[in-house]
């Protein structure tokens, strides 16, 4: 079986999986790895909260599938807020506070 093997990315509360998909055939390979994600979570006993999973679509030609994680629909959203930066489906990046941004990259340095 050949996976997409999007990127994921892991962090403290959060979890990114980001992958390119341009056809029938790749759709079906993403919800095969999503599946995957998901079984990986359980075995683990890192569970995903699926009523909190967002799904950002990329591109002008993207045919917008859609996704599912144990039975629910991820929610398609237009826009994604990661910290104090909105990124939206053009890849424009917003930063909210850019004073409190200055303010938390400073404390992250404080042992």
């Amino acid at each position: 079986m050949r996976y997409i093997v999007p990127t994921l990315l892991m962090f403290a509360y959060d979890t990114k999986l980001v992958g390119i998909v341009s056809s029938e055939y790749e759709v079906e390979q993403l919800h095969s790895d999503l599946q995957r994600m998901y079984d990986w979570s359980l075995d683990w006993q890192m569970l995903f909260k699926t009523e909190k999973c967002k799904l950002l679509h990329f591109g002008y030609r993207n045919a917008k599938s859609t996704y599912s994680l144990v039975g629910d629909t991820v929610k398609a959203e237009d826009e994604e807020k990661d910290l104090v930066i909105i990124v939206d489906q053009t890849l424009k990046f917003t930063v909210l506070q850019q004073q409190n941004l200055q303010i938390k990259l400073d404390q992250s340095y404080i042992c």
